[in-house]
């Protein structure tokens, strides 16, 4: 049944229509001819030429092509033209945040430079920091501190002889602190 389903008639119509247009074509362009007889002496020589090398099934073939280019292109092609628009406004929009870019980049210069004065700053913090731990014979921590252990040693030592010339038991001292 013709119109019961939408997708189904779509191709018969257009077939149906194309018969019509094609079977009627010849009628017309012979009632045309008729009804406004053209001298051909008034037709500028290339436009005459081209018209008697043209045969009538050639201008229906044409007109036919033209009409299916017609339908394709309000059909069909109106989804492409609308998609290919879209990615058109996508591409402008994406060129106009790279516009910004040079300022951006002028900021992000300003920041590292920024950045590196920061890291210069850290940087010999630790250089500082390491120059004190490491030992140089007097000045540094490190120094103070083999220093310090080395003194702590001796007065255990001495602190040890002490509570044995008193008759106290220095490992006993020991395990009281652990």
């Amino acid at each position: 049944m013709v119109g019961e389903r939408k997708g189904q008639d779509r191709p018969a119509w257009a077939a149906l229509t194309a018969l019509l247009v094609l079977g009627a074509l010849p009628g017309a362009v012979m009632l045309f001819t008729a009804a406004a007889p053209v001298d051909p002496n008034d037709m500028p020589d290339p436009l005459r030429e081209w018209l008697e090398s043209v045969s009538v099934y050639q201008a229906i073939v044409w007109l036919a092509g033209i009409a299916f280019a017609l339908w394709f292109v309000w059909k069909k092609g109106w989804r492409l033209f609308v998609r290919g628009a879209k990615s058109v406004v996508r591409v402008a929009e994406l060129a106009e945040k790279f516009s910004g870019l040079p300022e951006f980049m002028a900021e992000q210069r300003t920041v590292n430079k920024r950045h590196d004065e920061y890291h210069e700053r850290l940087s010999r913090t630790v250089d500082e920091v390491l120059k004190e731990t490491r030992p140089n014979s007097g000045s540094t921590l490190r120094d103070d501190l083999s220093t310090t252990n080395a003194t702590t040693k001796l007065l255990a030592h001495r602190m040890a002889r002490i509570e044995t010339a008193l008759g106290l038991d220095p490992s006993a001292d020991m395990e009281e602190d652990t």
